[in-house]
């Protein structure tokens, strides 16, 4: 009998919706996942605090979003640090988990904390680019085949595509 695989939810864009984060949680483990990936994008009200330290509690894996390069001082220490800590990238199996796109000029796996550091050497946009048509995800793709990686998840966008490539033609398929 081989092992089971499991069964992972990817949630990304709280932006500080304690209610939606604790919705989206419930849901997914009605749904199975028993293990939780974080696409980054924790802060946004005045529940950032509580979203953190329930994502500090049940993610798996986190990478940060661009929200989370402005730490709002008013947080606590533990939840800075935890924040600050926080990868641009991590990869689960064969698939990237980043917020915005594999294309993203920040150098893989860098900390937050040193993203925050290095954030005028580089514009919003190559930091965090958008992939929002067959461009920019033929571009994600290419930089996906550098990697050595077949897939990548990420939130950044707030809408819910699927770009699969078929040789030079890239096609939306969600």
């Amino acid at each position: 009998m081989g092992a089971m695989k499991e069964t992972w939810a990817l949630l990304s864009d709280v932006h500080g919706e304690l209610r939606a984060l604790e919705r989206a949680l419930r849901t997914s483990e009605q749904l199975g996942a028993s293990r939780m990936a974080f696409l980054g994008d924790a802060l946004g009200t005045d529940q950032d605090e509580a979203c953190c330290r329930l994502l500090m509690l049940r993610a798996d894996l986190a990478v940060f979003g661009n929200r989370e390069l402005r730490l709002r001082l008013s947080l606590p220490e533990d939840v800075r640090a935890w924040l600050r800590s926080l990868p641009s990238t991590a990869i689960l199996d064969d698939a990237l988990l980043c917020h915005s796109s594999p294309t993203s000029r920040l150098p893989v796996g860098i900390r937050a904390s040193e993203a925050i550091e290095r954030r005028r050497e580089t514009s919003y946009f190559e930091r965090f680019p958008y992939v929002s048509g067959p461009r920019a995800a033929h571009q994600a793709a290419e930089r996906l085949q550098e990697l050595g990686l077949r897939t990548a998840f990420h939130g950044h966008t707030h809408r819910q595509t699927a770009w699969r490539e078929h040789g030079d033609r890239v096609e939306r398929v969600g």
